[in-house]
């Protein structure tokens, strides 16, 4: 246990992480699943591992990067935080004064020139529609602010029936 350990730290040193994440890490460094297991079970019992806390410090430093709840909800899925602590995690940014609308607006603002630059403006809804859809962002804020700053009628915006 005490080389599983010690990587255990050294992953730690660099980032907080999930228990399936350094489960998995572990696996794939070659520890046999009972070191794994204790190395684990030690560093749970002492808080080192903690989902709750790990899925809440994640999703506040993924929002102060200028990401949508929905890329921030993948991301603790895909480091193996239940869905239960995930939601907590993003229902604590909200509460904590998080907007996925002024977000989103302030990264346009600050990416302005780089995405609504030259070109038709259908092209620019595009490119926009698209990077905000990539950063998570929900659909009707996606929507809102494309039509905020690169709005205006284009050529089949609207189909008649």
């Amino acid at each position: 246990m005490d080389e599983s350990l010690r990587y255990a730290f050294l992953l730690l040193k660099f980032r907080p992480r999930s228990v399936r994440e350094m489960e998995f890490r572990l696996q794939k460094k070659g520890f046999s699943p009972a070191a794994a297991a204790k190395t684990i079970s030690f560093l749970r019992d002492k808080k080192f591992l903690d989902d709750a806390s790990f899925a809440r410090a994640w999703a506040q430093s993924r929002a102060a990067r200028s990401y949508g709840l929905s890329r921030i909800g993948r991301e603790l899925s895909s480091k193996g935080v239940e869905r239960i602590l995930a939601d907590k995690a993003l229902d604590n940014l909200l509460t904590g004064g998080y907007s996925e609308e002024k977000t989103a607006v302030e990264l346009v603002i600050s990416r302005k020139r780089s995405l609504l630059r030259g070109g038709e403006r259908m092209k620019q809804r595009r490119r926009l529609f698209a990077f905000l859809s990539r950063r998570g962002f929900s659909p009707e804020v996606v929507a809102d602010v494309t039509e905020r700053f690169a709005g205006g009628s284009c050529a089949g915006d609207k189909y008649e029936d």
